[in-house]
């Protein structure tokens, strides 16, 4: 997996970009899952984003699992 940021006049871009070689057709559930895990992932990064959208001076740390 490779992840980029990129900031940008409004914000930041996150580039992600997977490579899964030699799966199985045995793994085929788990790898079909990986989107839809690392989806969520990402809305819950979101949120987290947009609720300290405007906190440029936050030193908050906590974990958001």
């Amino acid at each position: 997996m490779d992840l980029r940021t990129t900031g940008t006049g409004t914000g930041t871009d996150l580039d992600v970009h997977w490579h899964i070689t030699d799966s199985t057709v045995g793994s085929a559930d788990f790898t079909a899952g990986i989107e839809t895990g690392f989806g969520q992932s990402l809305d819950k990064l979101a949120a987290v984003l947009s609720e300290h959208a405007h906190d440029t001076d936050s030193t908050d740390t906590r974990s958001t699992r």
